[in-house]
């Protein structure tokens, strides 16, 4: 009962951002892993979301836009200058943000950013973390994954002669005694869109987050990425 009452509360909208070109891996949102493009799979992880109760995907592709209405999603024709290289997401979002807040109450809107390049995540892990958001109370959440501790080892080059990023302590600290890192996995950010409205920036830090698996956690950057991805979609890989 309690779920259903902060649903009612709350509006959650699901977010897809797919652009026509891509650098790195051309014609990226149109790559398919078992016959379904990256954008759908994007789309499905949230129409079948039993708790998102809207989907809208930004693009500047026609082709893009008419197979997410034909799958039941809304749509906002992104213009040409969001989708360069150098654009951010964080002007992709606050592009979107502008419309939809025109059709939903921005106090009880919940904006779920869901990205094509994460292929592995499914709508079990997105309504696993808004249930999550919800259950802890959460201002904001995003997907994590465990990465190398190692990274407190690094070093970086001042004048010839080396120095530790972190403290110097922690480069001859044994690997295991190091305290665990986590890094975002791009799969899934979760946050109000008030405050996003206020800040027009993802939040990122005080977010809480939702742990996945590095196989849950690839993210298609190359051709490389996807064949991985191709391979751990067929279940291959334990």
């Amino acid at each position: 009962m309690l779920k259903i009452l902060m649903k009612e509360k709350k509006i959650f909208i699901g977010l897809i951002p797919a652009k026509k070109k891509s650098t790195g891996l051309k014609n990226k949102n149109f790559k398919k892993i078992n016959g379904v493009s990256l954008f759908i799979r994007a789309v499905n992880s949230s129409i079948k979301s039993k708790i998102i109760n809207s989907t809208f995907v930004t693009s500047d592709s026609e082709k893009i836009l008419s197979n997410s209405l034909k799958k039941r999603s809304n749509i906002i024709k992104r213009p040409y200058k969001l989708c360069l290289k150098k654009t951010k997401a964080n002007e992709v979002v606050c592009h979107a943000a502008k419309y939809i807040s025109k059709k939903f109450d921005v106090n009880r809107t919940v904006i779920v950013y869901l990205q094509p390049t994460s292929p592995l995540r499914t709508f079990k892990h997105v309504d696993q973390s808004i249930n999550l958001f919800i259950k802890k109370n959460a201002k904001s959440l995003i997907s994590v994954c465990e990465t190398d501790k190692s990274i407190f080892k690094s070093l970086i080059l001042n004048k010839q002669s080396l120095k530790s990023i972190f403290n110097k302590k922690l480069v001859t600290t044994n690997r295991q005694d190091l305290p665990k890192i986590y890094m975002p996995n791009g799969a899934i950010y979760i946050f109000y869109l008030k405050d996003f409205l206020k800040t027009k920036k993802i939040p990122i830090e005080n977010s809480f987050p939702y742990y996945m698996t590095h196989k849950e956690s690839i993210d298609i950057d190359n051709s490389m990425d996807l064949e991985y991805a191709k391979f751990l979609s067929k279940g291959k890989l334990k």
